[in-house]
């Protein structure tokens, strides 16, 4: 069975791929695989970065990062990226 993750630092947060299409989050905390929070991190994705949820599908979910980045990821690694309300 797989370990629990740890629950984030706000009751407030929830995990990204609960979040609506167009809204503006802020990045709580990744979690995960450190290959895959170092690849986030190299792209933009890290704690207090504000994101717009461009659009939600089956596949994943569509980010718009601060500045003009965007970025795609599926729905497994939407769970390990908890955010909040600005």
């Amino acid at each position: 069975m797989a370990a629990l993750a740890e629950a984030p630092v706000s009751a407030l947060t929830f995990p990204l791929s609960m979040a609506a299409p167009h809204r503006r989050l802020r990045v709580a905390d990744v979690q995960g695989a450190d290959a895959h929070t170092k690849r986030l991190a190299d792209v933009g994705l890290v704690r207090g970065v504000q994101v717009l949820v461009s659009s939600v599908g089956g596949w994943g979910i569509l980010l718009q990062l601060e500045g003009c980045a965007r970025l795609a990821v599926d729905r497994r690694l939407a769970e390990q990226i908890w955010v909040e309300e600005p």
